[in-house]
């Protein structure tokens, strides 16, 4: 297999090196460096990624059920999740369709499907009328502030009664849909804020009516906003993964453990990926660190990457793009490769970008992107 680096106006490049058939070694590459600046002269240029000790779970964090606009029981819903093969399923009604004893089921049925080490359920709930949030772990059932006096919701009021719940963690739902779009430019960040809200949708099924938030997603980073990426079902249906309509995205959390405390730690910490293949594996790191870490900025930033799809029968799963994604969407080094396990090492030179994360594409088309590394200085 041979792996070749893609370069662009800003970022030059030199060339990699040539992958024997057989089990897959990572490529070094030098972004941003010359003839006269050799891979072989950067120790550890080679170094593979690694997941450090976490496991891979695949879950959803974002459907509903009778309680508010869709169908089926809670405890079906929990049901069905598990019965699709997830490792994690949240349900997340809207907040101003179910009773306090609605919720109040919620949590008991998600108590009952719990078991730890073999499936995890989550209770949440979809908060804000005109601007969507799903609020995790929150203490209790609330409403937006603005509208209950008649007055007009902002996103920075939604934003802070999320930052106000002890140990509550906000994700940015379907952003483009939002009043004002995106979330008025996610332009009212705080540290505060920054600290509760952790997650943006980069994919929503929508029940078959599927949007990509990419740029939502740049655009967040860009304001600096520290969260990670979601690709999630939506689904308004109790049959959460069925042949008449298979829901294949998933949220991956990177966990020590498959608890909710461990789940909840991970979404903290920005540890995931979004990904449209349900069963994708993979590792990014940056100066060693994990995805979702915060790293001191260096004169030469080492990037590894490994993505294994154990589904090596179909076609379309096989991978065939790696992209280092950076400040305003900048591609600033890519990879075109083959086959369904691939490894791969970046050394970028001190870029400019304050974040970095991977994009991977599949036969498919654009198909998992991960939570960045933030540089700082």
């Amino acid at each position: 297999m041979i792996v070749r680096l893609r370069t662009t106006a800003r970022h030059a490049g030199i060339a990699l090196l040539v992958l024997a058939a057989g089990p897959l070694l990572p490529a070094g590459v030098l972004a941003g460096g010359t003839a006269a600046d050799p891979v072989a002269a950067l120790p550890g240029a080679t170094e593979p990624a690694s997941l450090a000790g976490y496991d891979v779970y695949f879950g959803e964090l974002h459907a509903h059920c009778e309680f508010s606009d869709g169908t089926g029981s809670a405890a079906g819903a929990y049901w069905s999740g598990r019965a699709a093969g997830l490792d994690f399923f949240t349900l997340s009604d809207h907040h101003n369709m179910i009773a306090p004893w609605e919720w109040a089921a919620t949590q008991a049925a998600a108590d009952a499907a719990d078991e730890p080490g073999a499936f995890v359920a989550l209770a949440a709930y979809e908060f804000g009328w005109w601007y969507h949030i799903n609020v995790f772990a929150p203490p209790c059932l609330l409403r937006p502030p603005d509208t209950q006096g008649g007055g007009r919701e902002t996103v920075a009021a939604d934003e802070d009664v999320v930052a106000a719940l002890p140990g509550a963690m906000g994700m940015f739902n379907h952003p483009t849909w939002s009043e004002t779009g995106d979330f008025d430019d996610f332009a009212g960040l705080t540290p505060e804020r920054d600290a509760a809200m952790e997650l943006i949708e980069v994919y929503n099924h929508g029940d078959g009516d599927a949007e990509w938030y990419e740029p939502s997603y740049v655009k967040c980073l860009d304001a600096g906003w520290h969260v990670m990426p979601t690709a999630v079902g939506d689904t308004h249906y109790v049959d959460w993964d069925t042949e008449v309509m298979p829901y294949e995205m998933r949220t991956a959390l990177l966990a020590p453990e498959l608890t909710r405390a461990a789940l909840y730690d991970a979404v903290r910490s920005h540890r995931g990926y979004a990904t449209l293949d349900p069963d994708l594996r993979i590792s990014f790191t940056v100066n060693g660190a994990v995805m979702g870490s915060r790293v001191a900025r260096t004169a030469r930033v080492l990037v590894g990457v490994q993505v294994d799809d154990p589904d090596v029968m179909v076609a379309g799963d096989a991978i065939e793009r790696l992209d280092l994604v950076g400040a305003g969407g900048s591609v600033l080094a890519s990879a075109e490769v083959s086959g369904h396990k691939v490894a791969w090492s970046v050394v970028l030179r001190r870029p400019a970008s304050d974040w970095v994360y991977l994009r991977v594409t599949t036969g498919d088309g654009a198909t998992a992107w991960t939570a960045p590394v933030w540089l700082e200085d």
